[in-house]
């Protein structure tokens, strides 16, 4: 007589079902502190407080506090990244259509001058998924500019040689170190979107 082998269940185990709770809570416990009294003067304990759960599960499900605030940023993220899809429907040159992604970006990214220099610091020591996520989820943020680009080649408006993949890592690196003063120096929105654009038309020989 054959012996009957154990199917296991489908779908999400209960265990799995309680870590989505507990990442849920405190996703949300923390985006309120954070917003409520920033993200410097909230420690671990008062999240894990509010979320109702040990402080260890923060290290659990997002190896550190900035690795909670990441998947934050990550959700709000996935928001802008429909935005500016929608901006590359409005028509204008190259630099005129990048020059409103950007725009974009740096408005979103400079609500919080203080939270974006804690993400800049993040992203040398956070973990090898994390990397992964963030890699995919900058392909389909740059997908508009890159896509802008191609546009302008196909219109003779930027050199058929260009190598778009290369373009796009070097204008993301330019828009990188373009936000730096925002943090640092205190320069407005304008001001950094006007050098960023500056460099890339430089690169992009415009």
């Amino acid at each position: 007589m054959m012996k009957k082998t154990r199917r296991r269940p489908s779908g999400p185990t209960l265990k799995d079902k309680q870590s989505a709770k507990t990442k849920s809570a405190l996703i949300r416990a923390a985006k309120k502190l954070f917003e409520e009294y920033g993200y410097h003067n909230v420690s671990v304990t008062d999240i894990a407080r509010a979320a109702g759960v040990s402080h260890s599960m923060i290290n659990v499900h997002f190896n550190a506090k900035a690795g909670l605030l990441y998947q934050i940023i990550h959700e709000s993220n996935a928001a802008q990244t429909e935005e500016v899809t929608e901006l590359l429907q409005q028509g204008g040159t190259v630099i005129e259509r990048l020059e409103r992604i950007v725009r974009s970006f740096a408005e979103h990214d400079l609500k919080d001058p203080a939270l974006l220099a804690v993400m800049q610091s993040y992203f040398w020591a956070w973990p090898q998924e994390t990397e992964a996520e963030n890699r995919e989820q900058l392909v389909e943020a740059l997908t508009p500019a890159r896509q802008v680009l191609k546009d302008g080649v196909a219109s003779g408006e930027l050199m058929a040689a260009l190598d778009l993949d290369r373009a796009i890592r070097a204008i993301f690196a330019i828009y990188t170190m373009g936000l730096r003063p925002a943090v640092y120096d205190g320069a407005s929105i304008d001001d950094c979107v006007e050098e960023i654009m500056a460099q890339v038309r430089m690169l992009l020989r415009l």
